[in-house]
C-alpha cells in the first residue's frame, strides 16, 4: 500500500524490539561519524551519547526520537519520519542513514553474525571505515597500521564469557 510502511509481526517502530540499541552521529563539516552501542534505549543513554560526541550549540538534526529532545545546550530540529517527513530545510538525517546502510550491507554481506560481545569493536570498526573511505589505500592501510599498534587482545579475552 503507498505511504504505508510495512512492518513485520514482533518488530516496533526505530529497530525493532529485538535490535541492539545503538546510535551514530556524523558531523555535517568534517563528515566523520562517531557509533556506539548503547547499553539500553533510553533517552540517558542516547544524550549522554550526544553530550560524548558533539560541542555544546552544535546543531543536532535528527529523525522524531523522543530520546533526542531535553538537550537545551544543542539547537535541535527534528523531521518526523512516521509521516512520511524526511527532510525540512536543513533537517534531515540523510548522512547518518548512509553509515548505516554501510552496517547494514556489511552485516548482510561480509559479517553473517554479528556476537552482542562484540558488537561494539564492529560497530568502532564501521565508523573507522566510513572515517577512512575518502583517504587512498596506502593512507589508510597506514592509518590502520598506527591504530593497531599495542593493540592485541589475548586470546580469552575473545572468546571467554
Amino acid at each position: 500500500m503507498a505511504g504505508r510502511r510495512r512492518t513485520r509481526p514482533g518488530w516496533a517502530g526505530s529497530g525493532g524490539t529485538r535490535a541492539t540499541p545503538g546510535a551514530a552521529l556524523k558531523d555535517r563539516d568534517t563528515g566523520r561519524t562517531a557509533g556506539r552501542v548503547l547499553g539500553a534505549a533510553n533517552a540517558e543513554e542516547l544524550r549522554g551519547f550526544v553530550r560524548d560526541h558533539a560541542e555544546p550549540g552544535a546543531a543536532l538534526y535528527a529523525d522524531d526520537a523522543l530520546a533526542c529532545t531535553g538537550l537545551s545546550e544543542y539547537s535541535h530540529e527534528a523531521v518526523n519520519q512516521s509521516v512520511s517527513e524526511f527532510v525540512r530545510g536543513m533537517a534531515h538525517s540523510n548522512r547518518v542513514e548512509s553509515f548505516r546502510a554501510i552496517r547494514k550491507r556489511a552485516r548482510r554481506g561480509t559479517f553473517r553474525h554479528l556476537s552482542e560481545k562484540h558488537l561494539h569493536r564492529y560497530v568502532l570498526e564501521f565508523a573507522a571505515r566510513h572515517n577512512l573511505r575518502p583517504r587512498d589505500t596506502a593512507a589508510i592501510m597506514a592509518e590502520l597500521a598506527a591504530r593497531m599498534a599495542g593493540k592485541r587482545p589475548a586470546c580469552r579475552e575473545l572468546i571467554a564469557d
